[in-house]
């Protein structure tokens, strides 16, 4: 998952950053840093956000 994949779960999801690091359980700080690509997506975060939101589709990340 990217930081593109996120914003995009959080958008479609109609919440603000804060809103969504509720839902997800993490700090607002992180998701701002991980949406403005100064922190990546760890494994511990995808798996709390895909728990948070398990009906939204599976984002593909872009392979370069």
């Amino acid at each position: 998952m990217d930081k593109e994949a996120v914003l995009s779960i959080r958008r479609e999801s109609g919440l603000t950053q804060r809103a969504f690091a509720d839902a997800v359980k993490c700090s607002y700080s992180l998701i701002a840093l991980v949406e403005s690509g100064k922190r990546r997506v760890t494994a511990k975060l995808e798996k709390k956000i895909r728990k948070a939101f398990p009906y939204k589709k599976k984002h593909k990340e872009k392979r370069p």
